[in-house]
C-alpha cells in the first residue's frame, strides 16, 4: 500500500505554541486541556493522602505529555486539543519522537508555578520560539534534573521541527549507521555545538529535521521486531512516499499516436496506487483487473480532455438540478467537478469508512418508506430525513417536519472533510454524521492517507490554463496542502478554501501529433514532468515473444514499422511518426491489410493534408499511384497555355486482395518511389 506522509502535525505544533506562549500565567488551563484531552497522570498527592491534580506545569512536559501514548491515542489527545482550543487539528504523527515525562515529574509533582525550574523552562521556551537562545539558557536547561541532552533536543524538536533537531537514540543510531556519523552525548553540551552540530548534519544530507527524525524511526523499526511507543510503525511507508514533494505527483506521457500512452498510464497507476501488487511480475489481465478494482473503489478516474471541457466541469461551476423535495423544481446549485470530487477523496483518512456507513444508512431509510427518520443537530433542533431516487437525503424541519431543501452525499463528505467548508445547513450535516457515528459505525478515520490518480488522457487537447484556473498554482508539488510552501485559494463559486492534497497523483497523455510539447503553454510545461514514449520495435508477451518480430508478406512488423517512420522523420518529423500498437495483435496478412487501408493510410492523409504524392513518398506505387489527367480532360473552354494549368495528381490505391497487398508491402519495401515507376 502506498501511503503519503504529510506532516499535518508540524501546523498544528505551530498553532499549540502560539497558544502555549499565552498561557504562562494560567497553567492550571493547560493541565485541564490535557486532562480533557484524554491525558493521564497530572496529579499528586496532598498532604492528607488525596489526590488533587497538578497547579503547574512546564511547556516541555506539556507536549512531552501528549506523546507517551501509542500513535492512535496521540492522534485523538492532538485532535481533542486542537477542537478544545481552535487550532488545525492533524492527522498524523511522523517523525514525532516518543516522549517520556517522568523524568521530571519526581519534582514537578511538587513545583508550583513560581518554582525557578518551571521558570527557567518557560524562559527558555519563549527563546527557544524566537529562535534566541544562547549557551548560559542551554546550560540552565541541563541543569534541571530530567532534561538531558536527548531529551532536551526533543523538546526543543517539538518547538520546532524545521529549527531544531532531535538527537534522541534513534536519531544517533540512524546517523551512523546511515551516515557514519557519531553524535557523542558529549559533543553538545551547549546551544553553539547543539547548532554546530546540526550543521554538520545538514552537509551529509539534503533531508530536513523531520525526514531525518521520521527515517530514524523508520530504520528502528525495521531493526527491531517490536518497539515500544513507536509513533511511526503503524504503516510500512516505502521510499517514494512523498515524506517530500514528489516530483512526479504530475507527469505528461508524450508520444506520436499508437505508442502506448493510455496503456502505459494504466500500468503507471496501478503502481502509484498498489506497489506492492506491482514489485511482482503481473501479466496485462492481471493489471487491468486490479485497475478496474482501483476504479470503482474511487481510487482512480480516468477522464479525456476535449474543447468543451471547462473549470465548471472540472473543478465546480453552478449547473442544474431538479429538487424532489420541491415538486421538481428547477434550482441551480455549485456542485464540484471531477478534480474537486477527487481532492475530496484523497483527503479522507484511509480507514475512513463513510461510504459503508452511509449505504447503511440508505438501507435503512428505504425500509421506513417517506415516514422521515427523527434526528437533532448539535444545538437539539429536531429535524427529520428521508432518502430521495438519487441516494440522497430529503431535509425536513420545523414542527410540522416540512420539506425544505436536499442534504447531498457529496455536502455530508465536504461537511466530514471541514465543516467551515458547508455554510449552509452545518447544524443539519453534522446532525446525519454524528447518526452515522452512532447507529452506523462511522469512523472518521485517523490513517495516513492512500494515494489517488487522476488520468487524463488527450490533455492537451483542451484549454489547460482555462480548465485548472487558479488551481494551476495548486497542483505544484511543494504548493499542495501539507508541504513547505503550501497555498491555498478561494474558489470562485463556492467561496470555499481549497488546497490540493500531496497524495493526489495527475497522469495526462499526450499525442504531439496534435501538438508539440514545445508548444505547449509555459505554465502547464513548467508544472509537469514530460515522459517521451517513442515507437518500439521490440515489445514482449507475457511469455517473452517479440511482439515485432513476427513476419508478415515476408517482412518483420519490426521492418515495416522502420521504414515507414524513417520515411515520415525525412518529410514531417519525429512527432508524426506511427506507432507500434498498429502492428500488435495482427495474426495474418489479411489483418495487416485492415490496418494499412484503415488505419495508416487515413492516418498519413491527415498528415500530409491530402499530398498524395508525399504518402507516395513513405508507402510506394503500391499504396499510391499518379493520375493520368491531363488537358484532354478539360472543357473547351478558351484559355491559353491550358498545359500550364495541369499538374501532376496521385490517387490512393487500396489493394483488393491479399496478394495485390503483399505486392504493395515488397514495393514499399524494395525503396521504389513513385517517380522510378512511372
Amino acid at each position: 500500500m502506498a501511503e503519503t506522509r504529510v506532516f499535518s502535525w508540524v501546523q498544528t505544533h505551530k498553532e499549540l505554541v502560539q497558544y502555549i506562549l499565552t498561557m504562562k500565567e494560567r497553567q492550571p488551563k493547560l493541565i485541564d486541556e490535557l486532562v480533557q484531552a484524554g491525558v493521564t497522570g497530572l496529579e499528586r498527592e496532598n498532604g492528607n493522602g488525596s489526590v488533587i491534580q497538578l497547579s503547574a506545569i512546564d511547556p516541555f512536559t506539556f507536549l512531552f505529555s501528549i506523546y507517551k501514548y501509542d500513535v492512535k491515542r496521540c492522534i485523538d489527545i492532538l485532535q481533542n486539543l486542537s477542537a478544545s482550543i481552535g487550532i488545525t487539528a492533524p492527522i498524523d504523527v511522523f517523525g514525532v519522537p516518543h516522549t517520556d515525562p517522568r523524568a521530571v515529574w519526581e519534582w514537578m509533582r511538587k513545583a508550583d508555578s513560581n518554582d525557578t525550574r518551571i521558570q527557567t523552562i518557560w524562559t527558555c521556551f519563549e527563546k527557544a520560539v524566537a529562535h534566541t537562545l544562547n549557551d548560559r539558557d542551554f546550560q540552565a536547561l541541563l541543569n534541571i534534573d530530567g532534561l538531558s541532552n536527548p531529551k532536551l533536543s526533543q523538546g526543543l524538536f517539538l518547538i520546532d521541527p524545521e529549527y531544531y533537531l532531535n538527537l534522541d537514540i534513534k536519531t544517533r543510531n540512524y546517523l551512523e549507521v546511515k551516515y557514519d556519523f557519531k553524535v557523542n552525548l558529549s559533543s553538545y553540551k551547549s546551544y553553539t555545538t547543539y547548532m554546530n552540530l546540526l550543521g554538520k548534519i545538514r552537509e551529509l544530507t539534503s533531508m530536513t529535521n523531520l525526514e531525518i527524525s521520521y527515517e530514524a524511526g523508520q530504520y528502528s523499526n525495521e531493526k527491531d521486531t517490536v518497539t515500544p511507543h513507536s509513533l511511526t510503525a503503524q504503516v510500512p511507508i516505502p521510499k517514494k512516499a512523498n515524506l517530500y514533494p514528489d516530483p512526479k505527483l504530475n507527469q505528461i506521457l508524450y508520444g506520436p499516436p499508437g505508442t502506448g500512452k493510455t496503456y502505459n498510464s494504466i500500468n503507471l497507476a496501478v503502481e502509484i496506487a498498489d506497489p506492492e501488487f506491482m514489485k511482482t511480475p503481473r501479466t496485462r489481465d492481471d493489471i487491468r483487473k486490479r485497475y478496474q478494482e482501483l476504479v470503482e473503489a474511487g481510487r482512480i478516474v480516468f477522464t479525456t480532455f476535449h474543447q468543451s471541457m471547462s473549470y465548471e466541469d472540472f473543478i465546480e461551476g453552478i449547473k442544474p438540478v431538479t429538487s424532489e423535495d420541491q415538486d421538481n423544481l428547477l434550482t441551480y446549485d455549485v456542485e464540484p467537478g471531477i478534480f474537486k470530487e477527487m481532492c475530496d477523496k484523497a483527503v479522507m483518512p484511509d480507514d475512513n469508512n463513510f461510504e459503508q456507513s452511509y449505504a447503511k444508512l440508505v438501507r435503512e431509510l428505504a425500509e421506513i418508506d417517506d415516514k422521515p427518520l427523527k434526528l437533532k443537530t448539535p444545538t437539539g433542533n429536531a429535524f427529520g430525513i428521508t432518502l430521495n431516487s438519487k441516494s440522497n437525503l430529503s431535509l425536513f424541519t420545523g414542527k410540522e417536519l416540512t420539506k425544505r431543501a436536499t442534504l447531498t452525499k457529496t455536502k455530508l463528505i465536504e461537511h466530514l472533510i471541514d465543516p467551515d467548508r458547508t455554510l449552509f445547513f452545518s447544524g443539519y450535516l453534522q446532525g446525519v454524521i454524528e447518526y452515522l457515528e452512532s447507529n452506523c459505525n462511522l469512523k472518521r478515520g485517523i490513517g495516513s492517507h492512500k494515494n489517488y490518480i487522476l488520468i487524463i488522457d488527450e490533455i492537451n487537447r483542451g484549454n489547460v490554463s482555462q480548465i485548472f484556473g487558479e488551481l494551476i498554482t495548486l497542483i505544484e508539488p511543494d504548493k499542495r496542502a501539507g508541504m513547505k510552501e503550501a497555498l491555498k485559494v478561494t474558489l470562485p463559486y463556492s467561496k470555499e478554501k481549497f488546497s490540493v492534497p500531496p497524495n493526489l497523483y495527475i497522469i495526462g497523455t499526450m499525442n504531439t501529433a496534435d501538438r508539440s510539447v514545445e508548444a505547449l503553454d509555459t505554465a502547464l510545461r513548467r508544472r509537469f514532468t514530460f515522459k517521451e514514449f517513442p515507437p518500439l520495435t521490440k515489445i514482449k508477451d507475457d511469455q517473452g515473444n517479440d511482439l515485432m518480430a513476427k513476419v508478415l508478406c515476408d517482412y518483420s512488423m519490426k521492418e515495416i514499422l522502420t521504414t515507414i517512420n524513417s520515411r515520415i522523420r525525412i518529410l514531417l518529423d519525429r512527432d508524426h511518426q506511427i506507432g507500434h500498437s498498429y502492428f500488435l495483435d495482427i495474426d495474418d496478412a489479411e489483418e495487416l491489410m485492415e490496418v494499412f487501408n484503415q488505419k495508416i493510410l487515413p492516418l498519413l492523409q491527415e498528415y500530409f493534408y491530402g499530398d498524395y504524392a508525399k504518402i507516395g513518398l513513405v508507402l510506394g506505387t503500391g499504396f499510391v499511384e499518379k493520375e493520368e489527367l491531363g488537358v484532354a480532360e478539360l472543357s473547351d473552354f478558351v484559355y491559353d497555355d491550358k498545359e500550364s494549368l495541369v499538374k501532376d495528381n496521385y490517387k490512393i490505391r487500396l489493394p483488393k486482395d491479399v496478394a495485390e497487398f503483399k505486392e504493395a508491402i515488397h514495393l514499399m519495401m524494395s525503396g521504389k518511389n513513385g517517380q522510378e515507376q512511372s
